[in-house]
């Protein structure tokens, strides 16, 4: 069971798919963590944002937003699609596990606003919300400022050790994830 938990919390960063190189002017806000009230002992706020700006127009960017799956080199889960029309607000994903047919959990677009910002809505395969990520496109200047935002209530991860793991720990690599996961989009981009 525990490993099934740090695999979890794992494919949500990889999800996020975004590590730190500052010198490609990534914009990163710190990742930030609230004891959710009541389950303190159990579940924590994975609350983790990150940006950067890319030299191009939000038409340029924005299939890359809708195909993550074309940037995302270090993504350990991979979307697959499963069901609704590709492109469209209620289409579904399977986020895959590593190289096998089981998935995490699901995906689905919640909210597609072309060139301007895509939500998607991260659901348990066995039904539930865990919560929600947002990529938003803005013009800034020359270019577009890309933010990346994912909220979700996560369950406390337990190490190999049978030990919780500590939060920022966890959102602290998370955010990295998130970042390099922008950098390399940005890197794409202007190519």
């Amino acid at each position: 069971m525990a490993g099934i938990i740090v695999k979890r919390a794992f494919a949500l960063a990889a999800l996020s798919s975004l590590a730190f190189v500052p010198q490609l002017h990534a914009q990163t806000s710190q990742a930030t963590m609230q004891d959710t009230a009541g389950k303190a002992d159990r579940y924590f706020d994975f609350i983790v944002h990150s940006e950067v700006v890319i030299a191009a127009t939000p038409a340029k960017i924005w299939p890359y937003i809708l195909d993550t799956n074309s940037w995302r080199s270090k993504a350990r889960t991979p979307l697959v699609h499963d069901s609704g029309e590709p492109g469209a607000v209620g289409e579904r994903f399977k986020a895959m596990a590593d190289g096998g047919d089981d998935f995490h959990y699901f995906v689905v677009n919640a909210e597609l606003v072309p060139e301007q910002r895509r939500t998607i809505r991260l659901d348990k395969k066995e039904g539930g919300l865990i919560g929600y990520a947002t990529w938003t496109l803005t013009p800034d200047g020359a270019g577009t400022r890309v933010e990346y935002h994912v909220y979700c209530q996560q369950e406390t991860m337990i190490d190999e050790n049978g030990k919780p793991m500590a939060k920022d720990v966890i959102l602290g690599g998370a955010h990295k994830t998130m970042t390099e996961g922008l950098v390399l989009l940005k890197q794409l981009v202007e190519r």
